[in-house]
């Protein structure tokens, strides 16, 4: 890449995708350290739920990312210029073949797991592993001109916000107002109690919160000026949105082992918020011009984030499966730093090796038709 296209890259975008890389390393290791059978009791339990909480914006940042790079090409729907498209995306599905092939190889030798070509097939068709994202992303990045359609459509801002309040209202309010037991005992006032909780809104749309996300990204990119907004004040916001959003998720499971919920998951509203804040202030921040050197770096972290999504499979099984063999689960979380970043190195080196396949493999010129 040249100089003058480093000069012109968004460094902010760079930075985003990298922290939502980082944050995923941070929930996986509650999930690789014991924190859901915990209950939800005691300051270093509180404190990570905060950290979780904080730290979920991971996905929704990654495909709200995708809105504002993606929204605003042009791609016509004729079979060539789709073809063209969808020509575009191979890498990405060409880095998923080879970093499931890789943690096959992990999982035969080192874990000495039984190899066949049938499991081998089914481990990377059924997208196993930590691979459910690029399930959901396979199929997203084919609608993704015909979804690009629908926004160009809308003429107006407002045309705009009534599409995102109409998806607000199918993905996001249910994880607000779907949260209730009104039917046990004391489950109001204390949700641990609950057994069930009542549907006051519809929630069948939910599973589409990734269009939600994507059509936000798109209108920050269309409407929003986000260097003119003030980081000070959306770094104040995001603080008092995490601890508020904290303090409801210890109140729901309080006791118990911790309730991943509705209210929590990723298409819901603390999650949105949070996301589209962090979003904000990492974009809104004013980086020094002459960084140049910094900003190659960045560059190329931001291009292995993909593959070190899928890689930190490999890392988290090697390092988790021995940490918790050594280490008491409540004298796990003085660790967090220490193992979240040889996660994060881990990867990033099986990723280098990955994206080093994937330009050798892409640069190897196939003669074909559309």
């Amino acid at each position: 890449m040249s100089k003058t296209m480093h000069s012109q890259r968004d460094i902010g975008l760079d930075i985003s995708r990298i922290v939502a890389f980082i944050s995923v390393a941070c929930v996986h290791f509650f999930l690789n350290t014991g924190f859901y059978q915990q209950p939800v009791v005691g300051i270093q339990m509180y404190l990570m739920v905060l950290l979780r909480t904080m730290f979920m914006v991971c996905v929704p940042m990654f495909i709200l990312l995708t809105g504002y790079l993606m929204s605003n090409r042009n791609i016509d729907t004729t079979p060539k210029a789709l073809g063209a498209f969808y020509r575009h995306q191979f890498p990405i599905w060409l880095s998923y073949v080879l970093a499931t092939t890789l943690i096959i190889l992990y999982r035969t030798v080192i874990l000495h797991e039984p190899f066949t070509i049938a499991g081998t097939m089914q481990n990377i068709l059924g997208f196993s592993q930590y691979s459910w994202y690029v399930n959901m992303y396979l199929g997203f990045s084919l609608l993704i001109p015909f979804i690009n359609l629908i926004w160009k459509g809308i003429s107006s801002k407002n045309g705009a916000k009534v599409l995102l309040l109409i998806l607000f209202v199918l993905t996001a309010l249910p994880s607000v107002l779907n949260t209730f037991d009104f039917q046990t005992p004391g489950a109001l006032g204390q949700p641990w109690l609950a057994v069930s909780n009542m549907k006051i809104v519809p929630d069948w749309w939910t599973s589409i919160y990734p269009i939600t996300y994507f059509f936000i990204g798109a209108y920050l990119k269309k409407y929003v000026n986000i260097k003119s907004l003030r980081t000070g004040w959306l770094m104040l916001l995001f603080i008092l949105s995490v601890i508020l959003f904290t303090a409801n998720n210890i109140w729901r499971s309080y006791s118990k082992p911790f309730v991943w919920g509705i209210w929590q998951d990723w298409g819901s509203l603390q999650n949105m918020i949070n996301a589209v804040l962090l979003f904000l202030i990492l974009n809104s921040f004013c980086y020094p011009k002459g960084f140049q050197l910094g900003k190659r770096f960045l560059s190329y972290i931001s291009s292995l984030t993909f593959s070190a999504y899928l890689c930190s499979w490999i890392t988290d099984n090697f390092l988790y499966s021995r940490f918790c063999e050594d280490v008491p689960v409540m004298a796990r979380l003085q660790y967090f730093p220490i193992m979240v970043g040889l996660t994060l190195v881990g990867s990033l080196v099986l990723a280098a090796v990955i994206q080093f396949a994937v330009k050798v493999l892409t640069s190897i010129k196939i003669p074909y038709r559309w």
